[in-house]
Parts: C-alpha cells; sequence; structure tokens
C-alpha cells in the first residue's frame, strides 16, 4: 500500500504547490491557553487573536481560534497568519509550510517503514526514485 499512499501525497502535494486547495481545507484550529496578550512568544494562534481582538473581536483564554498560515518567515509577526474570519478573497497561503506540514505528518505515518520527512520530500517533490527497503 505504500505506493499508493505516496501517489496520494504526491497529488496532495501538487495540488498545493499549484495552490489548487481551498484555504478553507487549510485553517488550523488551536485552542488558547493563556489570554492573546499573555504570550511571551508570538505563536500563531495568539497572532491570529490579537488580530481579531484589534477587529473588535472579544478573546479569551480556552478559545478555539482558526487561521491560515500566510507567510510563517515573515518578521512581522502579522504577516505570518491570517483568521478565519479575516481571509479575503486576495489572500495566499505559505505554500511552503503547508508541503512541510504535509510531508512532516506522512513521515510520521510511514516512520515505521523508514521513510523521513527529507526522503519523502525527495520523493514527492524532486521526484527522485524510491529504494527498495
Amino acid at each position: 500500500m505504500i505506493p499508493e499512499a505516496l501517489d496520494v501525497l504526491r497529488d496532495h502535494a501538487k495540488r498545493l504547490v499549484e495552490g489548487k486547495v481551498p484555504m478553507t481545507d487549510l485553517l488550523i484550529a488551536k485552542r488558547l491557553s493563556l489570554h492573546p496578550d499573555s504570550y511571551s512568544h508570538d505563536v500563531l494562534q495568539a497572532i491570529a487573536a490579537k488580530q481579531l481582538m484589534k477587529e473588535g473581536v472579544e478573546i479569551s483564554a480556552g478559545q478555539t481560534v482558526q487561521y491560515l498560515i500566510t507567510n510563517s518567515e515573515s518578521k512581522n509577526a502579522y504577516r505570518r497568519v491570517k483568521p478565519a474570519q479575516l481571509l479575503e478573497a486576495n489572500v495566499h497561503y505559505d505554500t511552503r509550510k503547508y508541503l512541510n506540514l504535509l510531508l512532516t505528518s506522512a513521515a510520521n505515518i510511514l516512520s515505521p517503514f523508514g521513510y523521513t520527512t527529507k526522503n519523502l520530500y525527495d520523493l514527492v517533490v524532486h521526484r527522485k526514485e524510491q529504494k527498495p527497503l
């Protein structure tokens, strides 16, 4: 079944890279353990919650925030994510980050068979030949 799983993985990776995945399918939901202003680091859910608060939405600890990763490497924290409620048609997702999340998840499932994120990246993105296990 591994060859079939790799084909499915390739298909999903291709759709991500081509921008064919609806933003709503990529939303991440995280529960806030603290009030957004109480976080000492810029975790993505707190950044999204702060954006919502700026728009007048009441946010508290324990609430779940949904967001899209837009530019995970941005120095400006507010450009890293966009809350689901503030998504607009011109917003784009961070293809590289979502591809990494996809391949890391697949590696977690396939690790008993010797697969890592790196070799899945080679197989899926670079289309390198699969070596027999």
